[in-house]
């Protein structure tokens, strides 16, 4: 009735299936949202464009956290990628937050970087310094194709699946925040 049991390789990420589905179907719908629709191969190239930004630009590596600051829309889903090519462990921030749990989150996590939209600046402003900030509404304007440039083997030597992805804060019951690690 449910069989619904699957392998599924131990060692693989979810980078590196993204990466493969593009290969064999980079004409596929990978993100519909609304009226959007974003293809396997757009997703890829947005991802591994910030991928690099992030790489160049801020140092991110192994375990290096990232602040994911937006709105829910692919947007998030893009960057959440990118962050995990570069090899770093993505901080998702509510974008309902308030200003003062931002920072927190921003200050306890030691994001090297934040990722956000020139819409939420009430939200980071103060809490992490305007050269660490990416907006991403100009970034995802023209991105270059970056897949050429980047092998699987490129990938994988970036990030395994010992390595930390994320670093999520919940409010629980009590004021303090609790922190979840987690590890793919």
């Amino acid at each position: 009735f449910n069989a619904t049991n699957k392998y599924f390789p131990v060692n693989e990420t979810v980078q590196s299936l993204i990466f493969r589905k593009s290969l064999s179907c980079p004409d596929a719908v990978a993100i519909r949202h609304n009226d959007t629709e974003i293809s396997y191969q757009q997703l890829l190239s947005k991802s591994l464009h910030l991928s690099n930004l992030l790489i160049d630009k801020f140092s991110v590596c192994r375990d290096k956290r990232v602040g994911v600051l937006l709105n829910r829309d692919p947007s998030i889903l893009i960057c959440i990628l990118g962050v995990l090519f570069a090899g770093g462990a993505y901080v998702p921030i509510e974008a309902t937050f308030p200003s003062s749990r931002v920072k927190y989150i921003l200050d306890d996590s030691t994001a090297c970087a934040l990722l956000t939209t020139n819409a939420l600046t009430n939200k980071w402003s103060g809490a992490m310094p305007e050269e660490k900030v990416v907006c991403i509404e100009k970034l995802f304007e023209n991105p270059i194709n970056e897949t050429q440039n980047m092998g699987l083997e490129k990938i994988q030597s970036r990030t395994d699946s010992s390595g930390l992805a994320y670093v999520m804060y919940t409010s629980g019951t009590t004021v303090s925040l609790r922190t979840l690690f987690k590890f793919v």
